[in-house]
């Protein structure tokens, strides 16, 4: 018989796991590319940013601005970005201290979860080098094999508090207790330098 651990970590992405944000770090590796046309996506990618931040806008157009960088591309040529993105740009991002602190509840038999607005595009692949196995992240739309650029379903919506904090202990549910089990979330007050 199957049975849930009694603790789940729920561990937010960008600048809690990783020192940066995956989806500005990818677009900015696309505009540095020539894949993107700078004019045309890095102001727009800083307002949308701070509007998310203020609330002005939805979690829908939030991930959809991100996703509209994959639209129309050829898969390969996405992939051999992707790897070379996720080895400049991510893996040089994660600090020792984020890669322990996973480690340590996976070990330790928690459920272990990866909770992110990004793009699973972009994500599946931290996720796995961290060792976690479950993914909630933001599903791109696809048709005929190529990234619509929409979003797929309802998206992950992201912490509007991106203010870095310092390595500290995780934040236990208030009704955990209650429950009889714990819920752990890792958010970005719990900010791991690089």
């Amino acid at each position: 018989m199957n049975t849930l651990p009694d603790t789940i970590a729920l561990f937010d992405l960008d600048r809690t796991l990783l020192a940066i944000d995956a989806d500005e770090a990818w677009v900015k590796f696309l505009i540095e590319e020539g894949a993107l046309d700078r004019e045309k996506f890095e102001p727009p990618m800083h307002a949308v940013s701070e509007r998310y931040q203020r609330g002005e806008i939805s979690g829908l157009e939030f991930c959809g601005f991100y996703l509209s960088t994959l639209a129309d591309q050829d898969p390969r040529r996405l992939d051999s970005w992707r790897e070379r993105y996720l080895a400049e740009r991510i893996m040089p991002a994660i600090s020792a201290a984020a890669r322990a602190l996973v480690a340590t509840h996976c070990h330790a038999g928690h459920l272990v979860v990866l909770t992110t607005a990004a793009s699973r595009f972009l994500t599946a692949q931290i996720a796995a080098e961290l060792g976690i196995e479950n993914l909630i992240a933001t599903e791109g739309d696809m048709k005929a094999g190529r990234y619509t650029g929409k979003v797929e379903g309802i998206p992950k919506e992201r912490s509007r508090d991106s203010t870095p904090g310092s390595l500290s202990a995780e934040q236990r549910s208030p009704d955990s207790a209650r429950a009889g089990s714990t819920v752990i979330h890792v958010t970005t007050s719990h900010y791991f330098r690089a």
